[in-house]
């Protein structure tokens, strides 16, 4: 299913999420309420992942980033970066972000993998912490 934003295209996935945003996006605070609201939505309280496929360049506000990744059911985050400059930009938002890890990757196969064993992996962890 793919949904449309204001400020871009996500598209759903049994465990994940991709956002695109459009080209010249400033993802602030008011583009992250809408991406969660959406996101919550769809998953409710189900572990996901999301994967920032930047095919358009675009600004992110740090802070809203860190907000993001804060939520207890967003897992992990992985960065699909195909410029030096978003590669940067993208290790920058790990380096800040104190929530959810991001990754960044080169193309979206090594990203929706990764997603799906950052989410296994907690699903699991959950799972043996819940029989103790």
């Amino acid at each position: 299913m793919v949904k449309s934003l204001t400020f871009g295209e996500l598209s759903f996935f049994e465990k994940h999420a991709v956002i695109e945003c459009f080209y010249g996006t400033h993802m602030s605070q008011t583009e992250i309420e809408e991406l969660k609201k959406v996101l919550f939505q769809e998953f409710g309280n189900r572990k996901f992942g999301l994967i920032a496929d930047r095919v358009n360049n675009y600004s992110v506000d740090m802070d809203a980033t860190e907000d993001l990744y804060g939520t207890e059911n967003l897992v992990a985050g992985a960065i699909v970066a195909y410029t030096l400059y978003e590669k940067m930009a993208a290790l920058l938002e790990d380096k800040i972000v104190k929530g959810a890890p991001i990754e960044v990757f080169t193309n979206i196969d090594k990203a929706t993998a990764w997603i799906i064993g950052q989410i296994t992996e907690k699903e699991q962890s959950e799972l043996v912490l819940s029989r103790c």
